[in-house]
């Protein structure tokens, strides 16, 4: 993951800048020596190896002054260290095989620089061994090419060696403390790059998190995590759950062909414990397992709150030779424990919405047969008398209940209420609601064209009427019910929901004072007309 330039980035960026600058400058002052014994007359004597020295010299003044004025930092900060050590290197040694005698303090200058730069670049090691390779060929120059007279041979060659020996003392010093920056510089690098990762992971997690906050259910807020899991850079990423059967799955993401691991390990270890469990690569036996699942890790965090058992989990796994990489760890950590945050929250929404939706539905409904009750009954029909809608009210008074109730108890009572109500219910269908005033007196209102059949304009009260004649069977005995419906319709006259329920009750009573069934509601000026079934 990308992540911007920070403060600590830039520190490290600056202290790099100022050792480049050191070795820059030590480099610019090489060429300068060289090229001073250019001028002595030096190195044009000696032959090939002047020309190798004159080279090196002339890219390293070129390099130098080219960083100098910033115009080669971008293209050199890729060329790969040992080149640099290596033209130091040739020039320090045509500085020690090509300068006179007088230019002895130079020579010390030359020889520490590349010896230096190897224990920045790498380490102790590299620069012993630079130091080697110097003085190896400064000795083998000596007594191959330097030595003219066998009087003066010894000499030079006990001068070659005491001066190897003074490098020697003055480069481990700087070597130490050229490895100690190098040293410290890296490990400033490294925990400001670690420090970058922690940072966008957290910054990741923040956004997974700001979207699980919008979803309305535990299984979507499940899912978000185990995707958001992956997307820091695990493999695979599972929810588990406990129940009464056993463990299982709720949500799995990554790698689809990677076979998801069986749900109760690690599962298990962390219901029994506390925080998170672990499996790593640390024993035979964990080895085994984790190569059985195909993974490098396996971490698992609790999703649930405080003070509640931890039966929902959160398993990553880590890919086969992977390093655990502590901050993603955390960051799933922290994921983990605000998925279940949030889980709890839309655990408790979604069961206030239920319980919002139970009341009501109570408010609207009657208990024991789950019809409408009065007052929807009441509020439909005033809907429908506002805005003068064509509809038709039956009010339903059973005949012969109060006998099953007084021989057989209003258990049965209610089991024949029951059975009443489903009846009317499949009546109605889709063409009308059904309703329960109470005790035995139900309700059917609907569109008036939908409760007109090409018989009779209320032809769905006679449907009614069969359906409620068939026998009935409670507590084992078979009954017979009858009813008296009484029929309206509204007639734009600007009657209210209550009146038209009134109506429909006064053609009921008429209906059970005549014994025809069915009574149509008329005007107080008129006699009720009254159909038989």
């Amino acid at each position: 993951m990308a992540f911007p330039t920070s403060a600590p980035d830039r520190l490290v960026q600056h202290d790099q800048l100022k050792v480049q600058h050191a070795f820059h400058a030590g480099r610019l002052l090489l060429g300068a020596i060289t090229a001073l014994g250019f001028v002595q007359g030096r190195l044009s004597a000696a032959g090939w190896w002047g020309l190798v020295v004159l080279l090196a010299a002339v890219a390293a003044l070129v390099l130098a002054a080219g960083h100098a004025l910033g115009a080669t930092r971008t293209a050199t900060s890729s060329v790969p260290d040992w080149i640099f050590i290596a033209i130091d290197a040739v020039l320090a040694l045509g500085v020690i095989t090509l300068m006179s005698d007088s230019a002895a303090p130079l020579v010390w200058v030359a020889l520490v620089v590349p010896v230096a730069e190897a224990a920045l670049a790498f380490n102790l090691a590299a620069a012993v061994a630079v130091w080697g390779a110097i003085g190896l060929f400064h000795l083998s120059w000596v007594l191959v090419v330097q030595t003219e007279t066998p009087g003066e041979e010894s000499g030079s060659l006990l001068f070659a060696l005491q001066q190897m020996l003074a490098v020697l003392l003055l480069a481990i010093p700087a070597s130490l403390l050229a490895s100690s920056v190098r040293a410290q510089l890296r490990r400033l690098e490294t925990a400001n790059t670690q420090a970058g990762r922690d940072a966008e992971a957290l910054r990741f997690v923040g956004t997974s998190i700001s979207h699980m906050s919008e979803l309305t259910s535990t299984d979507e807020v499940f899912r978000a995590c185990v995707e958001a899991t992956t997307g820091l850079g695990f493999p695979a990423a599972e929810v588990v759950t406990r129940d009464g059967h056993g463990w299982s799955v709720l949500a799995h993401a990554g790698e689809v062909d990677r076979p998801i691991v069986a749900a109760n390990v690690l599962a298990e270890s962390l219901v029994a414990g506390r925080g998170r469990v672990e499996l790593l690569a640390d024993t035979e036996q964990h080895r085994q397992e984790l190569h059985l699942h195909r993974a490098g890790f396996g971490f698992a965090f609790p999703l649930q709150t405080a003070g509640t058992p931890a039966s929902t989990v959160l398993r990553v796994w880590g890919p086969p030779g992977a390093r655990v990489e502590d901050g993603n760890i955390d960051a799933v950590h922290l994921l983990a424990g605000q998925t279940a945050r949030l889980a709890e929250t839309v655990r408790a929404a979604v069961a206030a919405e239920q319980r919002t939706e139970e009341l009501a539905y109570r408010a609207t409904h009657d208990p024991l047969t789950s019809l409408a009750n009065h007052s929807k009954i009441l509020a439909t029909l005033q809907q429908a008398a506002n805005a003068n809608d064509s509809v038709s009210v039956l009010f339903i008074d059973l005949d012969g209940f109060k006998p099953v109730n007084d021989n057989h108890g209003h258990e049965a009572g209610d089991q024949a209420l029951v059975i009443v109500a489903e009846r009317l219910r499949r009546v109605a269908g889709e063409r009308a609601m059904a309703g329960r005033l109470g005790g035995d007196e139900f309700v059917l209102i609907g569109p008036t064209e939908e409760m007109a059949t090409e018989e009779h304009p209320f032809g769905l009260g006679l449907a009614a009427l069969d359906a409620i004649s068939e026998p009935i069977t409670v507590n084992g005995t078979t009954v017979s019910l009858g009813a008296s419906i009484g029929a309206t319709r509204h007639r734009n006259d600007g009657a209210s929901g209550e009146e038209l329920l009134q109506r429909a009750d006064q053609a009921m009573y008429r209906a059970k004072q005549t014994g025809t069934g069915l009574e149509v509601w008329q005007e107080p000026s008129t006699n009720a007309s009254a159909v038989t079934t």
